[in-house]
């Protein structure tokens, strides 16, 4: 059972580190509604397209599922349990889940499963080496790859802010200016902007709202209209 001391520090630290993004959402909604319309919240959204513009992603929208996990009215994750953890060790220790994914059970070391330990000995100069050399190699190698970046905007672990300096420290034009995106409730389900390179490649960032460090598990229809939206090459 998870201790319930961890269960509040853990709230603490999201709901102050969400306290920045929802700051900067009710700001861009304040200065964006326009007569007649209502706020993000509301059901009412003016859609923006055309030339320069940046359609509203819908429901009718090109190959996009049905989110409705965690897009509740507030926007919030709706029924997080910050001992996930515990739970997913338990279901990838299960035998039938384990053969699903074509586990070898045998090449498990000590024969149980577990999300962390100390049997990869991590650099500790790579932990603190730079990325930039190798993104700029990666994009000059392979110009027609697909290249994103994503952020939850509460991890504490690796936060948007850092990620959003190391992206302005190429030095590289905008495509696209920083901008929210949205759900199909008309919610803002991150923010998003994208970089042409010296070899004329995008990368794409994009930030998930209320998403902590393990995006897909933390923001499951959030992450998978980022990821349909992007693989399908469309624009967040």
């Amino acid at each position: 059972m998870c201790p319930p001391a961890k269960r509040a520090q853990q709230a603490a630290q999201l709901a102050a580190a969400r306290a920045e993004e929802e700051h900067e959402a009710a700001e861009h909604a304040r200065k964006h509604t326009t007569r007649g319309g209502r706020h993000l919240s509301g059901k009412k959204h003016h859609q923006r397209g055309g030339k320069g513009g940046k359609a509203v992603i819908s429901a009718a929208g090109p190959a996009l599922a049905t989110y409705n996990d965690s897009n509740v009215d507030a926007g919030c994750a709706a029924e997080y349990n910050p001992c996930i953890d515990d739970l997913t060790t338990a279901y990838l220790n299960r035998a039938d889940v384990q053969a699903a994914i074509h586990v070898m059970p045998s090449t498990i070391p000590g024969g149980s499963w577990v999300s962390c330990s100390n049997l990869v000995n991590y650099s500790y100069p790579d932990l603190l080496a730079s990325m930039i050399p190798t993104w700029q190699y990666l994009l000059q190698n392979w110009p027609q790859g697909k290249w994103l970046v994503f952020s939850g905007s509460v991890d504490l672990i690796v936060p948007f802010t850092g990620t959003r300096l190391w992206l302005s420290t190429l030095g590289w034009p905008t495509t696209t200016a920083f901008h929210p995106w949205y759900t199909p409730e008309n919610q803002i389900g991150g923010w998003a902007y994208a970089f042409t390179s010296p070899w004329n490649t995008q990368l794409h960032y994009a930030t998930v709202r209320n998403a902590g460090h393990l995006v897909p598990e933390l923001q499951a229809s959030r992450a998978l209209q980022m990821f349909t939206t992007f693989l399908a090459g469309n624009s967040l």
